[in-house]
């Protein structure tokens, strides 16, 4: 069984994605992240390590504002073209202002293991739980916490 559904609609991942529905981080990741990361490594010279952030900054992004998202008037690639855009310019702006050497320094040697194991490879928290032996709700907390770096430096 393909765990991320690849033959699922644009409509029916909408609609997770407005029921909450997390496993659509993961398929949104599956389907689109070659094409948005491709475009983001051009925008940003090639730098892997921004690149990588910004492309999980926009899947979260896409997640927490789909009400933002109109499917009527475009496509859901389209709208995440649009986020990565946005994220692109914010950092290219903040890499003038002389933030930025400390950032990739910090993330380089930070890695988000929640982050990857439930919202990219869409492990459910129990999974993820057994086979590391570790309590639900710690993981919950540092998965919080992983999400919360991510979104401390992007702004």
């Amino acid at each position: 069984m393909n765990e991320y559904r690849s033959g699922i609609t644009e409509s029916e991942l909408y609609f997770q994605l407005r029921t909450g529905d997390q496993t659509a981080l993961g398929i949104i990741y599956q389907r689109y992240q070659q094409k948005l990361y491709s475009m983001i490594m051009r925008s940003l010279s090639y730098d892997q390590v921004q690149s990588n952030i910004i492309l999980l900054e926009v899947i979260l992004q896409a997640y927490h504002e789909i009400e933002n998202y109109q499917p009527d008037k475009i496509r859901l690639f389209t709208w995440l073209l649009q986020l990565a855009r946005i994220k692109i310019k914010e950092h290219l702006n903040n890499k003038h202002e002389g933030d930025h050497d400390q950032y990739h320094v910090s993330t380089a040697l930070h890695p988000l293991p929640f982050f990857k194991m439930i919202v990219i490879e869409c492990k459910s928290v129990s999974s993820v739980s057994k086979t590391l032996k570790l309590d639900k709700v710690f993981i919950g907390q540092r998965l919080r916490k992983e999400v919360m770096q991510i979104r401390k430096h992007s702004s």
